[in-house]
């Protein structure tokens, strides 16, 4: 069980108790007024001594006020411009449509901002090429630039656990892996989830996740997407609902399933388990699961089960697990996404578990998406 186990069900993104700030603390300003803000870095940013939200940007300089005002942020901007010209703010985080992504990371990049980047980091790989290429300039001012796709999950201590069972040889030698990542029609289908202007596609939400999550257990790249099934389309080009097959090196296939536009009758009638994200890794020893793994702080559970005929003897890395792992207090996965952010900032030593996500892996990533549309005969997101 988690730490406070009650509050952690009542308000499952609790933030511990406010902390002082250290002096050099990175100054963030939210690159619009998003809904995500609140989990993502206002709240987490309160238990972080290395970090203070300073202001907020929005076109419409009335719903930034409004936005500062009830979550206590001191500046606020009318348009982003703004911000990214304010000397006072060291870091943006950028959490706008998806199509905007690389435009304004550019922007905040060139003005000399760090960024704090939602996934994915742009519409597509050439996008996210270019940003990585942003980064790498002889100015001395851009050289410096920290820019991290928030795949806050990866930097949890339950998905680092998963993956050291894997390789210390948990469920023997892995010949394949598997995610669910499943939703009712939460936001409806003219949400902007769904808006291909805008770099939609539950391929570019939820498909992000399941591409890193397989790549970051596999410790490997696919080789290619054998096939890829829109089985539900918003409109043209515009997945509601993605179904994958991959090859991975050594012979391991991957699959994934994602969507949020099942009915909300297939939820109920599957149950509570048949609701869960679920990663699985499956060797010829075993099998390994993790539940919740995208909000592990959320009652997951991660198990490994010997297969049956297995033999085990003292010294084999095959045995029965039944865990959970909630590290320091329970603290949320974008606790320890924006710790390492401004420790990367600050040129601090990050405390273990040390993990980061630098761009060329981002690239990669939006490489897996694109490789799927390509396959679904879908347009890639940006395409003209």
């Amino acid at each position: 069980m988690p730490p406070n186990i009650f509050s952690r069900i009542l308000w499952p993104d609790a933030p511990p108790a406010p902390v002082p700030k250290a002096a050099d603390a990175v100054r963030v300003g939210l690159l619009g007024a998003s809904r995500i803000s609140p989990r993502a870095v206002i709240g987490p940013a309160k238990a972080l001594a290395s970090v203070i939200v300073h202001g907020v940007a929005a076109r419409d300089g009335k719903k930034a006020e409004a936005f500062a005002k009830k979550h206590g942020i001191p500046k606020w901007y009318t348009g982003y411009e703004a911000m990214l010209n304010d000397p006072e703010i060291d870091a943006v985080y950028i959490a706008l449509p998806n199509g905007h992504h690389a435009e304004w990371t550019l922007k905040a990049i060139h003005a000399g901002k760090h960024v704090l980047l939602e996934k994915p980091s742009a519409s597509n790989a050439t996008e996210s090429a270019a940003i990585l290429a942003a980064t790498q300039t002889q100015d001395a001012k851009n050289a410096r630039i920290v820019v991290l796709e928030n795949f806050h999950n990866l930097f949890h201590p339950a998905l680092h656990r998963a993956r050291d069972l894997v390789r210390a040889g948990a469920v023997g030698n892995v010949h394949s892996a598997s995610v669910r990542l499943c939703f009712p029609n939460i936001f409806g289908k003219d949400d902007i989830r769904f808006d291909y202007a805008l770099g939609g596609g539950i391929n570019m939400d939820l498909g992000t996740y399941a591409c890193s999550a397989l790549r970051f257990m596999l410790d490997a790249e696919p080789l290619r997407v054998t096939s890829a099934t829109p089985t539900t389309l918003v409109r043209p080009d515009v997945d509601g609902e993605m179904a994958a097959t991959l090859d991975f090196p050594d012979g391991v296939a991957a699959s994934y399933v994602v969507s949020m536009v099942r009915p909300w009758i297939s939820f109920v009638c599957s149950g509570l388990e048949g609701m869960k994200p679920m990663l699985e890794i499956k060797g010829d020893k075993g099998t390994l699961s993790l539940s919740v793994f995208v909000l592990p702080q959320l009652l997951h559970k991660l198990t490994v089960v010997p297969t049956t005929t297995t033999t085990i003897t003292a010294d084999d890395a095959t045995q029965h697990v039944a865990e959970t792992v909630y590290g320091e207090g329970g603290n949320t996965t974008y606790w320890y996404s924006l710790r390492a952010f401004a420790a990367r900032i600050r040129g601090a030593e990050e405390p273990e578990p040390q993990y980061w996500i630098p761009l060329e892996w981002s690239v990669k990533n939006q490489r897996c998406v694109d490789m799927v549309y390509e396959k679904a005969g879908l347009r890639v997101r940006g395409e003209a």
